[in-house]
């Protein structure tokens, strides 16, 4: 075969496999790969560090095994114009597993919506530059489409090498390729285009749905001076530059605004809404900005923070409560609450009184819109857990435990359990007495899962 390969198997990682080209195949951008007959990833070829005039390298993981597999078929083609470059069939293959011996193919499912994330915005007064990441679907970053609106002139590059997502994502094929730097040119955009919506598309099974968005606020100056600066620090906890806790807020006030607005609660003069746990207002900032009219209110247990999002916010009313005991509150004053930060803290003698306490304080019918830390979260994770408490996890669906002291070492407190981690099912069951479950979403804010509830 004209200009074949060798294709070799990582000895670290059973699963990936990888090949050098020199020559005429040095121009190839990236590598198409098959297994059994069937396309399974496209990913980059990228120059030799050894030698970059002269060769470039490829890799490409298989998809994960349950259980050993032999003689798996593999084929290497050119995208340009769809001819083999090599093609071999691989001995036996040990399926993938972390350090604890928990299989790749336990944590991973192909039908979940891979998540994202888009940590970093820049603003330099003309170009807008946001980094992140975007799990290839199904392991494939050529299945990922990025949608900008008409008239907005961008580029973007993915995927990108992403060292951070490949050690947390081991589990998931090719998170390595996750990494994208997309630039925004305001000034070089039409007047009326809206350069401040980024959409994910995907590309499975010969159709395209929907995947998440990264939004830009589109009033960057509101960015000045917050969430401290010089002249009013919040000596709380360490901060972030101002514009990319404005972006990570905007983009949390914009995923909670559509899921209320999704079950009926909407901008108007006299809808009242909680934030709670609203820390140092970087959600709630955006719905005093954007809800001409409404009530909004934030209640926190951190008092300082309380006094900080008082002496910024020039409206909005801000309580300091314990928590998860009753809020010093009225019952039944709320069209909805909604809370990011609390659910994944709360052990499971705490979840009904908070429940309790969610119902009391919302009106008949009004909505509860919680984070809570389930499947997508224990992924993230699992690199420091082992098979047995993945089967608990799974069987139980309720975890408080650590199960691996370089896990317990890492966040630097051994008695802090950093996630209690419960399965949808779980938190249907702990709300039912006080709740109809209108939805759960997975991996809606970063990976922490969403439940939208409605008070009976």
């Amino acid at each position: 075969m004209a200009n074949a390969v060798d294709i070799e198997i990582d000895h670290d990682n059973p699963s990936l496999l990888r090949t050098t080209l020199s020559g005429g195949l040095t121009e190839i951008p990236a590598l198409n790969l098959a297994v059994n007959g069937k396309p399974w990833a496209t990913t980059p070829t990228i120059p030799d560090p050894t030698a970059p005039q002269d060769r470039k390298l490829w890799s490409c993981e298989l998809p994960p095994l349950d259980t050993p597999e032999s003689g798996e078929c593999i084929e290497l083609i050119d995208p340009r114009n769809g001819r083999s470059i090599n093609q071999v069939r691989l001995g036996a293959r040990e399926p993938k597993r972390n350090g604890q011996g928990l299989l790749a193919a336990e944590v991973y499912s192909d039908r979940a919506s891979p998540l994202f994330l888009a940590p970093s915005m820049v603003f330099d007064g003309a170009v807008v530059t946001i980094r992140g990441a975007h799990l290839p679907p199904m392991g494939d970053p050529s299945k990922l489409r990025f949608v900008v609106g008409p008239g907005v002139a961008f580029t973007v590059e993915y995927p990108l090498y992403f060292p951070e997502f490949e050690q947390h994502y081991w589990f998931w094929p090719n998170a390595g390729w996750s990494a994208f730097l997309l630039s925004i040119d305001l000034a070089r955009s039409s007047a009326a285009a809206d350069p401040f919506k980024i959409s994910f598309v995907h590309r499975l099974d010969g159709a395209e749905s929907r995947g998440g968005a990264v939004y830009v606020p589109d009033q960057l100056v509101s960015s000045i001076g917050f969430p401290g600066g010089l002249d009013d620090p919040t000596p709380v906890e360490l901060l972030e530059p101002n514009q990319i806790a404005v972006f990570s807020g905007y983009n949390f006030f914009r995923l909670v605004a559509e899921l209320l607005g999704k079950y009926g609660v909407a901008p108007r003069r006299g809808v009242t809404l909680l934030d709670w746990q609203c820390g140092d207002g970087r959600v709630t900032r955006h719905f005093l900005d954007n809800w001409a009219g409404a009530d909004i209110w934030g209640i926190d247990s951190n008092a300082e923070k309380i006094a900080f999002c008082k002496r910024r916010f020039g409206a909005g009313a801000f309580v300091h409560g314990a928590f998860p005991a009753s809020a010093p509150l009225s019952t039944e004053c709320f069209d909805a609450v909604y809370s990011l930060s609390a659910m994944p803290l709360l052990p499971a003698n705490d979840q009904r009184t908070w429940m309790e306490e969610l119902a009391r304080l919302l009106k008949p019918g009004g909505l509860a819109v919680f984070a809570f830390s389930g499947e997508c979260a224990a992924a993230y994770l699992s690199r420091y857990l082992d098979g047995d408490w993945w089967s608990r996890w799974k069987s139980k669906g309720y975890s408080d435990e650590l199960c691996d002291r370089r896990l317990k070492a890492r966040l630097g407190v051994p008695d802090y359990a950093p996630d209690v981690f419960r399965s949808a099912e779980n938190v249907k069951i702990e709300s039912s007495q006080f709740f109809d479950t209108l939805a759960i979403e997975p991996a809606r804010f970063g990976y922490l899962d969403v439940a939208i509830l409605r008070r009976r």
